[in-house]
């Protein structure tokens, strides 16, 4: 049985790879599965048949709470603290969900984890080739970026007492670039 005050505690200090990284994996693969079709693989120790780690996995791209990487690194960060990994293997839809249903996680807790997962995978920019792009989030980005004031009476100077470039020409003269929309955000 999950100790969901220690897994709650984890969740209220930002320690995300603890909470996804031992045993929350199965909840954060079984969303990449459910919101982009990634196919799910893992691992056991040794002989042992129950899955120590799992992981979403398209194409040569594998995916856990540390990010987007080789699956022979996915599986080296979930070794990190000892243990010989068998051969990773395909895991089923199916096998997933009797995985999550017998860790008996409160519906409650299941429904935090999944929104947690989600929103991790929403956000974090080590997941930003996760998830399709959002031009409507892009466009967004770009709209409040460019209603940042750009003229010298309106920006603080910083705590470094240097003033920031006030407009693009000195933050171009200063080695910056004009704020642009990423690629395809206009398209849509």
């Amino acid at each position: 049985m999950i100790d969901v005050p220690r897994e709650l505690a984890r969740i209220k200090r930002g320690d995300f790879d603890a909470v996804f990284g031992h045993g929350g994996c199965f909840v954060f693969a079984r969303r990449l599965r459910q919101r982009f079709a990634y196919a799910t693989r893992g691992f056991s120790f040794g002989e042992d048949e129950q899955l120590a780690h799992v992981w979403g996995r398209r194409e040569a791209m594998c995916v856990d709470i540390r990010g987007i990487h080789a699956e022979s690194i996915v599986i080296a960060l979930a070794c990190a603290a000892g243990g010989t990994p068998s051969k990773p293997r395909d895991v089923s839809p199916d096998e997933l969900d009797r995985i999550i249903a017998g860790k008996e996680y409160p519906s409650s807790f299941l429904a935090t984890l999944t929104e947690l997962a989600d929103r991790i995978i929403d956000t974090h920019q080590r997941f930003r080739g996760v998830r399709p792009p959002d031009a409507g989030r892009c466009a967004e980005l770009v709209s409040f970026l460019n209603e940042i004031p750009a003229n010298k009476a309106s920006l603080q100077t910083p705590a470094s007492g240097t003033p920031a470039a006030a407009s693009t020409a000195e933050a171009t003269e200063a080695g910056g670039a004009p704020v642009a929309p990423p690629p395809g955000a206009a398209n849509h």
